[in-house]
């Protein structure tokens, strides 16, 4: 989850369109499960390099 305590930057907006499009792409997966975690910290590093 993107918050403004781990990001800089972005405005209450954008963070809830980051949270929204992560929240599609971790859809179906277990949390807690590699898989989740490997899509997670794969769409962190896609917003990273954006």
């Amino acid at each position: 989850m993107f918050t403004t305590e781990n990001t800089t930057g972005y405005t209450p907006e954008q963070l809830a369109a980051l949270n929204a499009e992560l929240a599609e792409r971790l859809e179906g997966l277990e949390p807690g499960t590699d898989e989740y975690y490997q899509a997670e910290k794969a769409f962190a590093d896609e917003v990273a390099g954006r």
